[in-house]
């Protein structure tokens, strides 16, 4: 038998690794721009905790001030231990609120599980005349965007009398 030497694994994965300088150029500039579009998605979250510790006069009045971004005057840390005892909407209070997100989050999960699951298997499994059709069904409805069926969703909803309840 021949001997075939291997080649040196580290060695070819340095290759592998080996950028040019424009490459270089424009992973410095990606990373530029990612880190950029991170601080701007992340610094709305950092403006709401921050604000949430100001009283609501001085929250109104730093709007109308034009200084949104002013730190409190006061560090207001009983705002969420009022946020949590009273608060309250239609007889519910912000831990029913946060239930009911919990429950409907479960159910529709378990439900949109359930239903993708079988349809994948009864697609997989057997063959039959519509399954072609049924399978670009499936494709085409994952193209449509969950924001554009909202307000068919709600109007839905409310006419079925299961608007601001459990189901």
């Amino acid at each position: 038998m021949e001997n075939i030497a291997t080649p040196n694994v580290s060695q070819e994965g340095a290759m592998l690794y080996k950028r040019t300088k424009g490459e270089k150029v424009v992973f410095i500039i990606a990373f530029i721009l990612f880190v950029l579009y991170a601080v701007v998605m992340i610094f709305p979250f950092i403006w709401l905790f921050y604000s949430s510790f100001k009283t609501s006069n001085q929250y109104w009045n730093d709007l109308m001030n034009l200084q949104p971004m002013a730190l409190p005057e006061q560090w207001r840390f009983m705002n969420y231990a009022d946020a949590f005892t009273q608060l309250s909407y239609d007889g519910t209070n912000l831990f029913g609120m946060f239930f009911n997100s919990i429950w409907y989050t479960a159910v529709v999960v378990i439900e949109g599980v359930f239903f993708s699951s079988c349809t994948g298997y009864c697609l997989s499994k057997y063959e039959f005349k519509e399954r072609g059709l049924i399978y670009f069904i499936a494709i085409f409805s994952m193209t449509i965007p969950v924001v554009g069926t909202l307000p068919a969703s709600f109007k839905l909803s409310a006419d079925l009398g299961i608007f601001n309840t459990p189901l």
